[in-house]
């Protein structure tokens, strides 16, 4: 697919995805979408933003995103943070930590209210780690407001 049409039809994908949510009573202003970028060696994390901005996921967009509700799908509300490499770590002696680095793995923490009758403030995480070579279908995020460093 011509990376423009991609570009575009992501654009297309989040706004229809922010229509939903709202009319579901949720308000968000921004989204991007995580995927597998097989333009680089090793295999790394692209993101589309909902402005059509098209980049590798570093690891100072995912500071920018700590503390930051995400609704993944637009209906999962979770929390997104950089995986650990222990195992590479252990066998090359170090791990990229430059802000510039690519992130590898992405943790994602689903919160999930708990409680019957009324929602509870109590949350429960359940977590799941994502890696570029294990993402089979692009990761579609929704955020109330554009996360800190992130280009539209």
């Amino acid at each position: 697919m011509d990376s423009e049409l991609a570009v575009t039809t992501v654009q297309e994908r989040l706004k229809s995805l922010i229509q939903q949510a709202e009319g579901e009573g949720r308000k968000h202003s921004f989204g991007f979408v995580i995927h597998p970028r097989a333009d680089q060696a090793p295999l790394r994390f692209g993101v589309i933003t909902l402005g059509g901005e098209s980049l590798t996921l570093t690891r100072g967009l995912m500071m920018g995103l700590l503390n930051v509700e995400c609704w993944v799908c637009g209906s999962v509300p979770a929390r997104l943070r950089i995986g650990s490499d222990e195992k590479t770590a252990k066998f090359t002696g170090h791990v990229e930590r430059a802000p510039e680095a690519a992130a590898r793995r992405v943790v994602i923490t689903r919160l999930a209210r708990r409680g019957y009758g009324r929602p509870q403030k109590s949350l429960w995480p359940l977590e799941g780690m994502i890696t570029p070579e294990n993402l089979t279908e692009p990761l579609l995020i929704l955020t109330r407001n554009r996360p800190r460093g992130w280009p539209s």
